[in-house]
């Protein structure tokens, strides 16, 4: 059984109440600075699934390095399974133990910036909670072949936060009125032509994904009817193994040390 401990933090009151919300900002700051250690565009990812609705609260001071305390924990949250009365919960706490974890070795990844994106990602960024959160959905979904449409489709809400992020970013750095275009021209200089790919500044962000997205939304559009989301299979594994490393630069502002290995290994290539 694997579990997390994090602060009690709820949404803002402004926010509108929703039953479907059943991760709160701080267990998605948790989960998130985890997948923002992923390598850039390769390597084994952090995905999560966890159960929703079952939560231990304890009103104390703990020691979390201690094995006593982690014990005193797990048995809190197998206790919170008798009190509920939802069947499909229950049927989630059966199954645990009956699967195996996919794990691999923290090498993979690059562990020791976790703390370092855990202190960036702000529990009053709701855009980066909700671009985080998409994305943790996505992975849980795509696990089952027929939900790969709404994995994708949680990629492209997750896509569309970034978005929202940089044009953000641009207007703090001097650009007032940022375009997509313009957001398109800062992912080609920050990511993109550093590693050597070269096809011009001059396109929206993420262009490639633009209609695929409005087709896959909206089923009746200037495309014409869709009885069918028009989606490629890589779309979601695109979209999932770039937008940690999207995230990750905005909130601290640098490429993380794998990024920069590649780099130099795009100058090395390139002579």
């Amino acid at each position: 059984m694997v579990f997390m401990v994090s602060r009690c933090i709820e949404w803002p009151e402004q926010l509108p109440y929703s039953p479907v919300a059943w991760l709160n900002p701080a267990e998605i700051r948790l989960l998130g600075s985890l997948m923002l250690t992923e390598c850039f565009e390769g390597g084994p990812r952090c995905i999560f699934r966890p159960i929703p609705l079952f939560r231990a609260y304890i009103d104390q001071d703990l020691d979390l390095t201690s094995p006593i305390t982690l014990a005193r924990i797990k048995r809190s949250l197998l206790d919170a399974r008798n009190h509920t009365q939802k069947s499909s919960l229950l049927d989630a706490w059966k199954a645990i133990g009956d699967e195996e974890f996919d794990c691999f070795d923290r090498a993979s990844i690059q562990n020791s910036l976790q703390p370092l994106f855990w202190k960036a990602i702000s529990s009053r960024n709701l855009v980066l909670l909700r671009g985080l959160y998409a994305l943790v959905k996505a992975d849980m979904l795509a696990g089952n072949f027929e939900f790969r449409e709404e994995a994708t489709m949680n990629t492209f809400i997750s896509l569309d936060a970034s978005h929202e992020l940089v044009l953000r970013y641009l207007r703090k750095n001097g650009n007032p009125s940022p375009t997509s275009r313009d957001a398109g021209t800062w992912l080609y200089r920050t990511f993109d032509e550093p590693l050597g790919l070269v096809y011009g500044e001059d396109v929206r962000y993420f262009a490639s994904f633009y209609d695929r997205r409005i087709q896959t939304f909206h089923p009746a559009s200037r495309h014409g009817d869709m009885p069918f989301a028009p989606l490629e299979w890589d779309d979601y594994n695109h979209l999932r193994s770039v937008l940690p490393s999207i995230f990750g630069y905005l909130i601290t502002g640098q490429h993380t040390p794998q990024f920069h290995d590649l780099t130099f290994q795009a100058r090395e290539r390139r002579g």
